[in-house]
Parts: C-alpha cells; structure tokens; sequence
C-alpha cells in the first residue's frame, strides 16, 4: 500500500453488498487519507467472484441466493464469515453502505467488539425495505439508534424515513447524528468542467443531466 504523508492514522471496514465503479473511486480517493482500508464485499455463491480485485478487497461467497427470503438466516451467514475473517483486526470504524443488509453486520460487531460505525440510508433501504418489509422496520430502527453516524443520501430520503418511520421518541437523537452527503462523482467530471464562452445570454443557464425519470 503507497504510504502518503496526509494520512490520518485511522483503519476502517467497509461493509459492502455491492461494489461499483462508485464504490471503486470512493475507496482508492480514501486510501490517500487512512492507514488502513478493507472492504468487506459479500455476495451470493451463485455469482461467482465478481471482475473487480483490489488489494483491500475481500470478496466472500457467504449465502446462498435461497437465503434471501430468509433475512435473518442469511445475515447470520455473513455475520459468522465476518466475524471469523477480521477476529484478530484492529478497526476504528465501520461503514456500513446499507441501512439493513450491511447495517446489521456492523451493530453486531460493535455489541461484540465496541467498534463504532457509520451506516448510509439508500434506495433499496426505503422504498424496499421500510415499505414493504414491515417485520423488519424494528430491526432497521435499532441499527439506526446504535449507529454513530447516519448518512442520507439525498434529503428526500431523510425527510421521508424520518416523518414515516421514526417514532417520536428516537427523532432527536438519530437527526442529531444525521448528515446528508450523495454519492460523489469521478474526479474527471470535476477536473474537465465546460465553461461556454460568448454565450448570447449569460443570464440563461442550460442543464443537461444523465440518468433515468423514475416514478419514485
């Protein structure tokens, strides 16, 4: 691992169901900044290993995909797999990249370990979970409550968690704990910004954005 003079000392765990060409930015931009960077990449045994290696990575086929239905039987799964592979880690923090799939790794390794973590609020988390798993909404309100640090992805998602699903009781401290960060982009995007020159109206601004309408 390349050493860097502004490093900060800090080793995490990233709990991580999905890795992405934005997870791969996020985490080689973060290796400038800690000592140490794992990520915990779980999936299912019928995917195979993923076309992704990284030095940090650690790729485990810990389920089966007939575990899904199941939440708890497959969370055990990984859980165990977790526990057994950093046993003898030393971890500052965990970030858990999912409210209730990677969510509830993380708590249970801070009960067992006292390891502080960081758990992001996604898409599959509110309009999946807390909609339709409904035995599940107690669990994602105690992974919540013990994380110490929530992260939203947009505000929408914020205000629509906390006004749907947070009791009275736990708003305060959970909203004082809360940040709103999206996802970041790709450094190229920044370092390449078009400024048009001469334009016939300076006080029209034009956007142009990539993506998909969704009726969320």
């Amino acid at each position: 691992m390349k050493q860097n003079s502004n490093k900060n000392g800090v080793n995490i765990c990233h709990i991580c169901s999905n890795y992405d060409k934005f997870y791969i930015d996020f985490m080689e931009e973060q290796l400038l900044k800690v000592s140490t960077l794992k990520v915990f990449y779980f999936r299912a045994k019928e995917r195979g290993l993923p076309d992704v290696k990284a030095s940090y990575l650690d790729v485990r086929l810990n389920y089966s995909n007939w575990n899904r239905p199941f939440f708890l039987l497959k969370e055990h799964k990984i859980l165990k797999d977790f526990m057994k592979l950093y046993k003898n880690s030393a971890f500052d923090i965990l970030h858990a990249h999912t409210l209730f799939s990677n969510g509830y790794i993380a708590m249970r390794a801070k009960q067992k370990f006292g390891i502080p973590y960081i758990v992001a609020v996604r898409d599959m988390d509110v309009n999946i979970f807390f909609k339709y798993r409904i035995n599940l909404r107690r669990l994602g309100l105690r992974i919540l409550d013990n994380a110490d640090g929530v992260v939203f992805i947009s505000r929408s998602y914020k205000e629509e968690v906390m006004n749907k699903y947070i009791p009275k009781y736990l708003k305060s401290g959970i909203d004082k704990k809360s940040s709103i960060i999206p996802n970041g982009i790709n450094p190229f995007y920044l370092d390449n910004i078009y400024r048009r020159k001469d334009s016939p109206n300076p006080n029209k601004i034009t956007i142009i954005t990539v993506g998909y309408v969704s009726k969320r």
